[in-house]
């Protein structure tokens, strides 16, 4: 019995020692891509720059814009920088507000009608129902 047991017990060390050498055989191929991934999940939240975020907030057309007045980010105090960022956001931002609502308002427009016949044909129907109920 005694014998028994203590071959058991070398299979299943036997056992463990194949599954780990498995499995770090499997990770040793990731481990660059398990490393930058943790890597990346250390950084915290990306936060905005409240002094220089104009600088990366500009899209395509409107990263021109920056040009002419970069030379005023090294001249400028932080408030004067803070202001400015805060400008040229409106500024970038500002073609993607007017899209939208632009877009937001035709849609509503156009569903306004086919809105109002279905919720008055809801409530004929629920008039109805009731109607037939009490008769």
């Amino acid at each position: 019995m005694l014998i028994f047991l203590i071959m058991n017990l070398i299979l299943l060390l036997n056992l463990i020692i194949a599954i780990l050498s498995t499995t770090f055989a499997v990770l040793d191929e990731k481990k660059l891509a398990l490393y930058y991934d943790g890597v990346i999940e250390s950084i915290p939240v990306y936060k905005d720059s409240t002094t220089y975020g104009a600088l990366i907030h500009s899209f395509a057309p409107f990263h021109m814009l920056i040009l002419p007045v970069l030379p005023f980010y090294f001249i400028l105090s932080k408030t004067g920088l803070r202001k400015m960022t805060l400008f040229f956001s409106h500024i970038f931002y500002l073609p993607i507000l007017i899209l939208s609502l632009s877009v937001f308002v035709v849609v509503n427009a156009l569903l306004l009608v086919p809105a109002y016949f279905v919720a008055l044909g809801s409530k004929v129907r629920f008039a109805l129902a009731t109607r037939r109920k009490t008769a």
